[in-house]
């Protein structure tokens, strides 16, 4: 027998240790000799300890080989989940906005283009490649396409014409519609929305009014807030309430706290809210990842003394993500074929006419996969090479402990050495950390 090439050993007081097999799924709380054992050549010993850790599957057998068993694991998990995701477009309305947020990453990859706006004739086309890519796509679930409008930011007043076209003809097509956007408009955008039966709205507020107008620069709190509580009073579409945090805002998420629970928005199940780390998505900024565990250990601080930040959900730690369904549903979730939709039926159509696999990628060239205009076409050399790529085919995820729990790391930056450091360091420090968080309040 040998031990598990996707055991994770992490330490805790008292030289205990938290034993994990991140494909098993198996975690215990063990003395420091079990992992010692672990180390030892075979670990033929017939004793009580090789009974135990091989019938968690720390230990395997000679006839078993883990890497095939994790690529027929991947390959079913990987079609499950196409099979249950509905064909996902995303309509970049522009990519001008109308806020200058101080942390903006995407304004200085726009700034020396001329912006372009789509056209009542591209939404047209885009419509008709829709019902191609649907075709061109296997696995995905028998429901109709999902169009989320999408910028820059969608909702500026000089396009209102141009957004209640688009939802008018999604609404003729029988596609449900979600919107993300910085709030700023949803005040007059609200009887469009509810006209149209738009099926969800996706809102950024960074904090109470002093520090989100603070960082979202020329935005305005109390119209968001008072927008978004308008939308759920007639019960109609589902508000999804996103915090970008960093250390300059966390202190302030106890008091945006307490008004989500003042306004009652908390008990309603249209409502949902989270927090997300901050982060660079021209993937230049790497300290922002390298900053993750830290963020994390400080908003798990601040819950100790303000419990009523539990109204926000965790999301976009990777490494964390297992560990906080563990805490929910007493075991660890089945491992992760991918980290986003770039492998999972969604198609990005920009105001130029190109057809990008990520929104966040839009303004680049490395995802594109075809164009809907002036005529469609459909590359499938480059789509399969990024749709069907896996983490099992990357040499620097062989053999890899974390490889069930991250992913793989962005698939379209899979020779950016200095970018996938970064994330695969912070995703081994936030599982780490949170497991170790889970067991005794935050372990060494």
């Amino acid at each position: 027998m040998e031990k598990s090439i996707f055991n994770r050993v992490i330490p805790l007081k008292k030289s205990r240790r938290i034993l994990v097999n991140t494909l098993s799924g198996a975690m215990d709380i063990v003395p420091g000799y079990y992992c010692e054992y672990l180390e030892k050549p075979l670990c033929e010993e017939d004793n009580d300890i090789t009974g135990f850790l091989s019938d968690r599957c720390y230990l395997v057998g000679d006839d078993i080989n883990e890497r095939e068993i994790l690529t027929a694991l991947y390959a079913k998990l990987q079609a499950a989940r196409r099979m249950k995701s509905p064909l996902k477009c995303v309509l970049i309305v522009t990519f001008d906005c109308n806020l200058k947020c101080s942390y903006c990453w995407q304004q200085h990859k726009i700034e020396e283009e001329k912006t372009q706006v789509l056209t009542r004739p591209k939404i047209d086309l885009i419509l008709k490649a829709i019902k191609k890519l649907a075709g061109a796509i296997h696995e995905k679930s028998e429901q109709a396409p999902v169009v989320q409008v999408f910028g820059g930011e969608p909702l500026l007043a000089e396009n209102a014409e141009l957004i209640e076209y688009i939802l008018r003809k999604c609404q003729e097509s029988q596609y449900d519609v979600q919107i993300t956007t910085n709030g700023v408009n949803l005040g007059r955008f609200r009887e469009m929305i509810l006209e149209y039966g738009v099926k969800e709205i996706q809102v950024t507020v960074d904090g109470p009014e002093d520090i989100h107008n603070r960082r979202r620069l020329g935005s305005d709190y109390q119209s968001i807030m008072d927008s978004i509580d308008k939308l759920l009073f007639y019960n109609a579409l589902y508000v999804k309430l996103r915090v970008n945090v960093d250390h300059s805002n966390i202190h302030g998420l106890y008091s945006l706290a307490n008004e989500i629970i003042d306004r009652r928005w908390y008990t309603n199940r249209k409502f949902y809210a989270y927090l997300a780390p901050l982060r660079d998505c021209s993937f230049t900024n790497h300290a922002l990842i390298a900053k993750r565990r830290r963020l994390l250990a400080a908003l798990n601080r601040l819950k100790q003394s303000f419990p009523q930040i539990e109204v926000f959900d965790v999301l976009g730690w990777d490494g964390y993500q297992p560990v906080r369904i563990l805490e929910n549903s007493g075991r660890f979730p089945f491992p992760k074929p991918h980290i986003c939709d770039v492998n999972l039926n969604q198609f990005v159509f920009t105001p130029s006419g190109e057809i990008h696999l990520c929104a966040e990628e839009a303004h680049g060239q490395t995802d594109i996969v075809g164009a809907y205009y002036p005529d469609f076409s459909l590359d499938k050399q480059v789509f399969n090479r990024i749709y069907y790529s896996s983490p099992l085919d990357l040499k620097r995820c062989e053999g890899c402990a974390m490889l069930p729990v991250c992913g793989g790391g962005c698939n379209l930056l899979s020779g950016n050495e200095e970018f996938l450091g970064s994330y695969c360091k912070s995703v081994r420090d936030c599982f780490e950390y949170g497991l170790q968080e889970y067991i005794e309040g935050g372990g060494n």
